[in-house]
C-alpha cells in the first residue's frame, strides 16, 4: 500500500491512523507525518463537514461493507476539488476501522451538486 498509485488511508474514531505517500501528495502534503492522528474532516471543505463526520460514525455499525460519495476535498493551501472516496471496513493493526481510498477531480455526469451526494452501495465482492 505504501507504494500504491491510490491515495489511501486508514481512519479509526474518525482521526487518520495511516495514509500512504499518495494520499498524502494529492491533498498537498509533504510527509505522511503531518497527517498522521489528524482528524479526517480536517481535509473537507467546511460545507462538507458535517455530513461526513455523520457517515464515518455510521459507516461501521450500519452493516455495509463498501459506500462511494463525491464531496468536495481540501487540500494543504486551502484550495478545494472535487474527490471520490469509496470507504470500506477493514482491520489495520487488529482494530476495526475504515478504508479510504480517494481519486482527485473525478467527475461524474449529470452531477450537479458536491455535497455528500451518495453515489453507489455496492454489494462487497471479493477480489481474486
Amino acid at each position: 500500500m505504501d507504494n500504491s498509485a491510490l491515495a489511501i488511508c486508514f481512519i479509526n474514531q474518525q482521526k487518520i491512523i495511516y495514509l500512504n505517500s499518495a494520499f498524502c501528495h494529492l491533498f498537498g502534503y509533504k510527509i505522511p507525518d503531518q497527517l498522521l492522528s489528524k482528524p479526517i474532516i480536517n481535509l473537507i471543505a467546511s460545507q462538507e463537514q458535517e455530513g461526513l463526520s455523520k457517515l464515518l460514525s455510521s459507516f461501521i455499525d450500519s452493516g455495509q461493507s463498501h459506500l462511494s460519495y463525491q464531496l468536495l476535498a481540501k487540500r494543504a493551501d486551502n484550495s478545494n476539488f472535487t474527490a471520490h472516496i469509496e470507504l470500506q471496513q477493514t482491520l489495520f493493526n487488529e482494530q476495526a476501522c475504515i478504508e479510504m481510498t480517494v481519486e482527485g477531480n473525478k467527475i461524474f455526469r449529470n452531477e450537479q451538486k458536491l455535497s455528500l451526494i451518495h453515489i453507489s452501495e455496492p454489494t462487497r465482492q471479493e477480489a481474486i
